[in-house]
């Protein structure tokens, strides 16, 4: 399944529809019409996630950190934390990556 329509995108990604909307609005999502409806087109990065991983908002995994919600997007641009960008500075963290550096740690 490569498209979702936009209010299971966003319990998908946790997000607000309004968030999805502007997303498809700005250009950050593509979309498609399916049988005169629309759909979402799932960012490749979502689609390539391993079954049972979780999309995190940046401030779940700064309270794990004990850091700045800032420091988690840093921490995202440096390549630290895979991330899905979704609209403008709207990221959801992979679980999975949070987990691997605490495994560092």
């Amino acid at each position: 399944m490569t498209h979702l329509r936009p209010d299971q995108l966003s319990t998908l990604l946790a997000i607000s529809k309004r968030t999805i909307y502007r997303a498809l609005d700005e250009g950050w999502l593509e979309k498609v019409t399916v049988r005169g409806q629309t759909r979402v087109i799932i960012p490749q990065e979502v689609q390539t996630m391993a079954p049972g991983d979780r999309l995190l908002k940046p401030a779940e995994v700064a309270r794990t950190f004990k850091v700045s919600v800032s420091a988690i997007y840093r921490w995202a641009a440096e390549g630290k934390l895979d991330f899905v960008k979704i609209a403008g500075h709207t990221i959801r963290i992979l679980e999975s990556s949070v987990k691997n550096i605490i495994a560092d740690i």
